[in-house]
This record gives structure tokens, sequence and C-alpha cells, in this order.
């Protein structure tokens, strides 16, 4: 067991944070290490605050604008609708 568990221990590790708030931006969503026999690890993400927005966007019609538009803001920024006219 112990040859099995050491074997376990220095294989690669996949790291994700947990619990992110919607505000927050990540500059990796996972990241790989691999610790030296009998070691630990420290993993860092770089996490930025951002202000978020989600927009519903609607043709002129109503109706919100179909999942897979592409859009240009004003300041020349593209984003692709999602599901619902959200961006």
């Amino acid at each position: 067991a112990g040859d099995a568990a050491q074997r376990l221990a220095t294989q690669p590790h996949r790291h994700r944070p947990d619990g992110t708030a919607a505000d927050t931006r990540l500059d990796r969503v996972e990241t790989l290490s691999t610790p030296r026999d009998r070691s630990g690890t420290v993993v860092r993400f770089s996490i930025e605050k951002i202000r978020a927005a989600v927009l519903i966007l609607r043709d002129a019609a109503g109706a919100p604008l179909p999942l897979g538009s592409a859009v240009l803001s004003g300041n020349g920024e593209r984003a692709t609708v999602g599901y619902d006219g959200e961006t």
C-alpha cells in the first residue's frame, strides 16, 4: 500500500479555485502541479475584482437576439450573445 500511495503522491494534481464571486476574474481556471517526494505544493491564482453586468439584448420587435449572434459595443468590444439574449 505504501508504494502505491507514494506513486500517487508524486503524480500531477489538478487544482481549481472554488467559490469565486461573479465580480472576479481569474488568470486561469485550473493548473497542474506535481509535488516532490514527501512535500506539498502552494498554488496561487491571480484574482482581479471587476465590475460585471449581464445585458439582455432584444431586437426591434422585443425578441431576444439569437444564440451565437455577434455584437459590438460602443467602445469596440466584441461579444457573443448567449441564451435568452444575454451577454
